[in-house]
């Protein structure tokens, strides 16, 4: 429990001082590194439909593993967002990284020609198969409820091309124009993660998928969730057999509800929300449905899209962990990040494995239940790492990690278009604000996706300019 007492008073003063800790070792690098934009005449990019192409191949990859999962959700009528987040999705790390790769596929014409046609005055301009491709990517995003991808991209793209800019009046409808698509997609992305069965429906998506053998497989499905990773209905038979003989326990109020799960499914089939029990009738919601959006008014409807936009658990929340760790005083245990960290680039068919990370230590301290979703605050478990100096050498690491791509390989810019350093300072910056819900083994995702894909997208372009050259010479 988190009390308004020193021990919370503390926490904020340990938040503000590893701020101001970050940002003057940042501040520091960046001086001494002398990131200077390089400002081209025209746009480097010349043949722009590369990147819509590499989008839409990602596009696929990205359907090909969850359209089993988007199938059994539409026919069943659940959050395909909610069911595509299961434990159980196959490859789900390949969705994830498809998602972002078609993402800042696009991202980069985007960012760099709105770059040059603000600094050079140009008229702006891409290919109509470019906005198609835009558009088929982001209602796919959209309808499956992810969000990060536009919200990380949008943000890299809006500090790209204002830096280092001072006055942005000139380019005002321009600027406006981007920040109102930019939270229009937002925007949408909160309903649809309750209405995409709805939508489903009415675009005919649902009846697309309906074939017999998928409606059999969502059946399936629906009582073994297990059943998306294998595909086997006798294992999943005996799954279903073996659990329906089990009781489940609902405590609601002062009533405690034991029931057959076969009784409960059986019930479920009926009615998605209410139970009935010794004569009385219960609201269990069931977890795979959300109805925020559907049994709601218009009013509530446009709060609730936007407070999904505004705020979030790990923004708010994430830093009772601090008052944890401060409060019960939970031992250092030197290292743990790193230990996890440094075992997570070993493939899981070799060590499949892992040494727990701060964020599970933080769990067994406090005894917190294991199958509960919590956040741990980006500071708390540097604190967890290394005692009372990780607020200090905590921002100071972090500082070099975030910055150690032009620490250490300023050549690698020498090969790619003009402002890619740039690019990518902006998409580390941005991926880094994804740190605050989590410890330092977070350290991975900004290497993968703000570092290693955009400057694969960056380098492979001249490599694709070259070989056409030579094709054509």
């Amino acid at each position: 429990m988190v009390q308004l007492d020193q021990d919370y008073l503390l926490s904020i003063w340990i938040i503000g001082g590893f701020i101001i800790t970050l940002q003057l070792t940042l501040l520091i690098l960046i001086q001494k590194l002398q990131l200077k934009p390089e400002e081209p005449s025209e746009t480097p990019f010349k043949n722009i439909l590369y990147f819509p192409f590499i989008a839409m191949m990602f596009l696929i990859i990205s359907i090909y593993i969850v359209y089993d999962v988007i199938s059994y959700s539409l026919i069943l009528n659940e959050s395909i967002y909610l069911n595509i987040r299961s434990p159980h999705v196959p490859y789900y790390s390949l969705h994830q990284l498809a998602c972002w790769i078609m993402m800042v596929s696009l991202t980069i014409p985007l960012a760099f020609q709105l770059r040059n046609t603000i600094k050079n005055n140009q008229t702006f301009s891409l290919p109509m198969m470019y906005w198609i491709v835009f558009g088929i990517v982001q209602f796919y995003l959209i309808f499956i409820g992810s969000r990060h991808e536009a919200f990380l991209c949008g943000l890299a793209t809006i500090l790209f091309i204002s830096y280092p800019y001072q006055n942005s009046r000139a380019k005002l409808k321009l600027y406006s124009t981007i920040l109102i698509v930019w939270i229009v997609v937002l925007f949408l992305n909160d309903p649809f993660r309750s209405l995409s069965p709805v939508v489903g429906k009415a675009f005919g998506l649902t009846a697309l998928v309906s074939t017999e053998k998928k409606i059999n497989e969502a059946e399936i499905f629906r009582e073994d969730r297990t059943f998306i990773n294998h595909h086997n209905v006798i294992q999943s038979q005996r799954t279903i057999e073996s659990k329906n003989n089990r009781d489940t326990t609902f405590i609601i109020h002062q009533d405690t509800i034991v029931v057959k799960i076969k009784n409960f499914e059986a019930q479920r089939k009926v009615d998605q929300e209410f139970i009935v029990y010794q004569g009385k009738k219960y609201k269990i919601p069931n977890p795979h449905i959300s109805k925020a959006y559907q049994e709601s008014s218009v009013g509530d409807k446009i709060f609730r899209a936007a407070s999904g936009i505004l705020f979030s658990n790990e923004l708010f929340a994430g830093h009772f962990s601090i008052y944890g760790v401060v409060h019960y005083k939970i031992p250092t245990q030197l290292g743990i990040s790193f230990n996890n960290l440094f075992f997570s680039f070993i493939p899981s068919f070799i060590r499949k494995e892992r040494p727990i990370d701060v964020y599970g230590y933080y769990v067994q301290q406090l005894n917190l239940p294991k199958d509960q979703g919590f956040t741990i605050n980006h500071i708390a478990a540097w604190i967890i790492n290394f005692g009372w100096a990780g607020i200090i050498l905590g921002p100071m690491l972090l500082g070099f990690i975030l910055l150690s791509p032009f620490i250490i390989g300023q050549r690698i810019w020498k090969n790619l278009p003009p402002n890619s350093s740039i690019f990518i300072l902006v998409m580390i910056t941005c991926f880094g604000a994804m740190l605050v819900r989590s410890g330092p083994e977070g350290v991975k995702s900004i290497l993968y996706e703000a570092f290693l894909i955009p400057v694969g997208l960056l380098w492979s372009y001249p490599i694709l300019q070259r070989i056409i050259r030579r094709k054509s010479s």
